[in-house]
């Protein structure tokens, strides 16, 4: 399976890396916006909770935390093992192809792996660069943070 297939099945995917010594935070950001592995259409809100099963309701099979890993780290060029899956986080948008679920995805190197990023074309940022952002993107770097440093 690869990456793009991902918006087959309804996951998005926040990545970003603290680092040990200083907490700073930092979250990979694209061309496309902040959400691997695609991009999101602009039609999207937040849901406070899981709609019931049905239609338009998010599917009842989700990503297990290790295979979303292996896919990321595949993607990204990275070993398994330099990725963690937040389990406790979970985001809920509404899109105009129906509910889709965001992860949080640290990557658990001291230093951030700037070389993958840039291959896949992406780079760092502070939340303070996300100001270009659409609002449901800076909303998901917002909770990832607070979520992160707690």
């Amino acid at each position: 399976m690869n990456a793009g297939s991902m918006k087959d099945f309804g996951a998005r995917v926040v990545f970003f890396h603290k680092q040990a010594t200083s907490a700073r935070l930092r979250f990979l950001r694209f061309a496309h916006g902040v959400f691997g592995f695609s991009p999101l259409d602009g039609d999207m809100a937040w849901l406070p909770d899981a709609p019931p099963h049905g239609d338009g309701a998010v599917s009842p099979v989700d990503w297990h935390p290790a295979a979303l890993a292996r896919m990321s780290a595949e993607w990204l060029g990275l070993g398994v093992d330099d990725l963690r899956v937040e389990t406790e986080f979970h985001g809920l948008l509404a899109t105009t192809a129906g509910p889709l679920r965001l992860w949080a995805m640290g990557l658990t190197m001291i230093d951030p792996p700037f070389a993958e990023v840039e291959r896949v074309g992406g780079r760092f940022i502070a939340i303070t660069e996300a100001r270009d952002l659409p609002p449901v993107e800076r909303e998901a770097l917002r909770l990832v943070y607070e979520h992160v440093l707690g």
